[in-house]
């Protein structure tokens, strides 16, 4: 599965307790993983950042220049995906307390 994947199997209203789970399970998987390799590349940040610094005229720019790197890159992605799921998870969260209420006829 993909994180697209993932978007596109949380639009669809009816999907099961299971399947939420599974999905659920499958977003708390990657935004592990990710939050692994921003472990990586954060802890490598301060030195490049400081050997970028020497070239640079103030933070701001210095800052763009990072941006720049590859690990620059995916510490941006990687950042907006780990929002992204952190979004979905609590909206499967919702949706399973939901069905759950549904079924004890609560709603």
């Amino acid at each position: 599965m993909t994180y697209t994947d993932a978007i596109e199997k949380l639009k669809n209203s009816q999907l099961s307790p299971g399947e939420l789970s599974e999905l659920k399970s499958w977003m708390s998987g990657e935004y592990a993983y990710l939050a692994g390799q921003m472990a990586d590349i954060l802890s490598q940040k301060p030195l490049e950042w400081a050997r970028l610094r020497e070239k640079a005229t103030s933070d701001s720019q210095t800052e763009r220049a990072w941006e720049t790197t590859s690990e620059g890159k995916f510490e941006l992605v990687a950042r907006y995906r780990m929002k992204g799921l952190e979004k979905m998870i609590s909206a499967c969260n919702t949706r399973i307390r939901i069905l759950e209420g549904e079924m004890k006829n609560q709603f």
